[in-house]
């Protein structure tokens, strides 16, 4: 399944080539996109944010937009020495091609994303793992992972009740993945328990990125004394990834039985 993003690079360029001009395309709700597109169907990532309001008679420009699951697309259509009807009738002949792929691209995106947390999803998390693993095996890269618990989360809910809970669940998501890079891969493992997945990463560096997040939970909850507990392992040190995940579950219970609030690293 092509991604929102190609969908939608393909969708403003096939506009821009059939009627000759320049247009911007925007997918806002679950996946957010701004693709430009020049009069020759080159394609780009775009600055601007289409604000006008759809199906208005602008001067130099149409907008025309469509819902989708989860959002709505928006698409800015420079018309000058255009004829409006030609316009209209060029998008309502390719928007329902363009709506179904989009549909079965966001459902694949929305069934890898938790909804609580808008992190991925267990599952997804262990088929990246799988995936990672055996990458790092084959080309003898670096790899390593974070199995993260929130301490004392229990005293949160039964404190301030399960909305505030809730809400704390969204906070630390948040945090975890503003605390990493952008090919770091951060999961929902249960409950209150999360997994950094760290491509092309030794042991040394993922401590580093672990320690900024342990930081940046203890300032941003010391009103809650909410704390984190983080086992880390690197993959040379296991030969599957069951071991994997075990070894970074010992360096998580290592690091709540030495009184939480603590990153530990496994080895053996």
């Amino acid at each position: 399944v092509e991604s929102p993003n190609e969908i939608i690079e393909s969708l403003c360029s096939t506009i821009s080539n059939r009627l000759k001009t320049k247009v911007l395309c925007e997918l806002k709700g679950a996946e957010n996109v701004r693709i430009e597109s020049t009069s020759e169907g080159i394609v780009y990532e775009a600055d601007s944010e289409i604000t006008e309001e759809p199906w208005v008679t602008y001067n130099e420009f149409f907008i025309y937009d469509f819902y989708v699951r989860g959002g709505s697309v928006y698409i800015k259509i420079d018309k000058s020495n255009l004829d409006l009807d030609d316009v209209i009738v060029t998008l309502d002949a390719l928007v329902p091609l363009y709506k179904v792929k989009l549909e079965k691209a966001i459902a694949s995106k929305i069934s890898d994303i938790d909804q609580l947390t808008n992190i991925y999803t267990r599952r997804y998390t262990l088929d990246r793992l799988f995936e990672e693993f055996e990458r790092s095996k084959r080309y003898g890269e670096s790899l390593s992972m974070a199995m993260i618990d929130i301490d004392d989360f229990k005293r949160v809910n039964d404190t301030y009740g399960h909305d505030v809970g809730d809400e704390v669940l969204r906070k630390i998501s948040n945090t975890l993945k503003d605390s990493v890079r952008k090919i770091d891969i951060v999961g929902r493992y249960g409950g209150e328990e999360f997994l950094i997945i760290f491509p092309h990463t030794n042991l040394d560096q993922s401590m580093k990125s672990c320690a900024r997040i342990l930081k940046n939970v203890r300032e941003f909850y010391r009103w809650m004394r909410l704390t984190l507990s983080i086992g880390v392992v690197e993959a040379s040190s296991c030969n599957n990834v069951d071991d994997f995940l075990k070894c970074s579950d010992l360096a998580l219970y290592q690091a709540k039985f030495g009184g939480k609030n603590r990153i530990v690293k496994y080895s053996e």
